[in-house]
Parts: structure tokens; sequence; C-alpha cells
């Protein structure tokens, strides 16, 4: 299957849409949460642009709440 998400903040804070939020994404993968199997479908995928050894950047991150508001 293909990895996609919603939304890609950067590190410079900025925002992409990648996939419309009305859409399914593939950004759960193989993943139960609160009784239901299909995560994808009742979710909004958001990755941060990072290459898991660096902190996340000051802008990341209020983009990062900007989005979630």
């Amino acid at each position: 299957r293909s990895v996609s998400a919603h939304y890609l903040v950067g590190a410079d804070g900025r925002i992409v849409q990648l996939v419309d939020e009305l859409d399914r994404a593939w950004h759960a993968g193989a993943s139960r949460w609160a009784g239901r199997d299909d995560v994808n479908s009742a979710s909004i995928g958001i990755e941060l642009d990072n290459d898991g050894r660096e902190p996340y950047t000051e802008a990341q991150i209020a983009a990062l709440l900007r989005l979630l508001q």
C-alpha cells in the first residue's frame, strides 16, 4: 500500500496540504484505536518533516499548533 498524509509541516513552519480532509489518507497503517480498526478513515494524518534525530523547530511546533486548532 501507499503512504500518504493530509498535511506536511516543514521545519520552516510551512504547512502543505497533500490530501483533502474529506478524502482518506494512508497514514495510520495497520492500527486500532477505541475499538475502531479503520483509523485511516476516521482521522487526519499530519507529518512533521524531521530526521528523527534533531528536535522539532519552534516554527514547526507553532505551525502544528495552528493547524490543530
